[in-house]
């Protein structure tokens, strides 16, 4: 029985030896191969390196509020009519609340420094603020532009908001020699506003509002007489492009409230100075059922069996884009342009508010059905509002005013906006949106 016991163990153990070293073979093989791919992974991207990723979208300006805010007061002489409108001192009690701490200042008298709303109405609607002959917008643009960076280059993020009637002119010295000064000189004047944005990379909002005005007004030719009548005034908010675009939200979330009265009748901002990319989705087949997917290249590859009878592929773009414009989806869909392997195409574009998105349409059958594929551009080049060379807000002879039939038009107010506009944007051509796709046919 002994013998027999002691067979049965070195039987065993002989079998447990030939476990382990099959076990051992069996770990030294998957390392050998696992060592093979890594080396051979290696060669692969030596030989064959992988494309390198395309640049980040560009982002819409995410907001962020600032630690400083400034009210500027154009205090020329042609102001002093509107501290009799309580709608122009609704306005400015309300933009004293915005953000803690705001101050107010005076252009021509940086010295006095007005802490509290109250105060500030107070002093106006007493007649307690003093009023200069005249104000250059360029040259108060240009001393608050300078404030802005001061904060800057100390780490502080500010917003400027510049209260203006907007009328762009001359030095009284030049029109007193030439009473067309301003009219012979709109468009170097127009370019004396641009060149104070060029470069700055800030982004600015001009918000339009209407008071009663009842004061001296002064015509492009310095002629001048009381008034009594509606007139336009803009708060311009300048600073870095988040800033500005806190502010915008601020304002729309603050609007909900019915005691507040800063109610513009328009906007419009110079926030984005590049083109959007992003917030694109594309579909198709029958009531878009059929999701095409975007690829890191901007390549599209769709399947025409699944798209089936349904001809058009939908390129889907988010208003959420446009959050830094102030423009109705109408106007967007009526400025879009495409192009296909660089010839134009007409294109269906339609403002979808259920989808809350722009949808721009393009027949499949337009597109190249071999391996090479075919691109898709779509862009939307800047657009000027109507609003902004409406009679109703931009004239260009102001004469009539002192003739007792004063409007609420600026006196060439659609060309300080196209100096502000080339000032800010970073490309005379500039598009608002701005997207090119690759789609090949599977």
């Amino acid at each position: 029985m002994r013998n027999n016991r002691s067979n049965n163990r070195r039987s065993s153990s002989r079998k447990d030896t030939q476990k382990n070293v099959i076990g051992k073979y069996i770990s030294f093989i998957i390392l050998i191969v696992g060592i093979l791919a890594i080396c051979v992974k290696v060669i692969w991207d030596i030989i064959f390196p992988p494309p390198p990723p395309p640049p980040p979208p560009q982002e819409v300006y995410f907001t962020k509020g600032p630690q400083l805010a400034t009210i500027y007061l154009d205090n020329s002489a042609s102001m002093q009519g509107y501290v009799k409108g309580i709608q122009y001192l609704d306005a400015l009690a309300d933009l004293m609340s915005i953000y803690p701490n705001t101050e107010a200042r005076l252009m021509s008298n940086s010295a006095m420094v007005i802490k509290k709303g109250s105060e500030l109405i107070s002093k106006l609607a007493n007649n307690d603020i003093n009023y200069v002959g005249q104000s250059l917008l360029n040259n108060d643009l240009e001393y608050i532009v300078s404030d802005i960076e001061k904060a800057n280059k100390m780490k502080k993020t500010k917003i400027a908001f510049f209260v203006t009637d907007g009328i762009m002119c001359g030095p009284d010295s030049e029109i007193r020699k030439d009473s067309t000064y301003n009219i012979n000189h709109r468009q170097e004047l127009t370019n004396s506003i641009s060149s104070v944005f060029k470069g700055k990379g800030l982004g600015v909002s001009v918000y339009r509002l209407v008071s009663d005005f009842k004061g001296v007004y002064y015509c492009y030719d310095n002629s001048h007489k009381p008034i009594d009548a509606l007139r336009s005034f803009y708060i311009i908010a300048i600073g870095k492009p988040e800033v500005v675009s806190d502010f915008k939200e601020n304002l729309i979330k603050r609007q909900k409230q019915s005691i507040f009265k800063l109610r513009p009748q328009n906007e419009i901002h110079f926030i984005e100075s590049k083109p959007i990319n992003q917030y694109l989705s594309i579909n198709a087949g029958k009531d878009g059922n059929v999701v095409l997917s975007i690829d890191e290249n901007n390549t599209v590859v769709y399947d025409r069996s699944k798209i089936k009878s349904d001809k058009d592929i939908n390129f889907q773009i988010s208003f959420d884009a446009f959050k830094n414009y102030k423009y109705s989806g109408i106007d967007l869909a009526k400025n879009v342009q495409v192009k296909i392997d660089g010839t134009e195409y007409k294109t269906e574009a339609i403002a979808d508010s259920l989808r809350n998105a722009l949808i721009v349409k393009v027949d499949k059958n337009r597109l190249k059905g071999t391996s090479d594929g075919s691109k898709v551009h779509i862009t939307i080049p800047y657009f000027t509002p109507a609003w902004i060379t409406s009679t109703i807000v931009s004239n260009d002879n102001d004469l009539r005013f002192i003739q007792g039939l004063a409007d609420e038009s600026t006196f060439f107010f659609n060309y300080f906006i196209n100096g502000i506009m080339n000032g800010v944007l970073s490309l005379s051509d500039f598009n608002i949106y701005d997207r090119e796709l690759l789609l090949k046919r599977k």
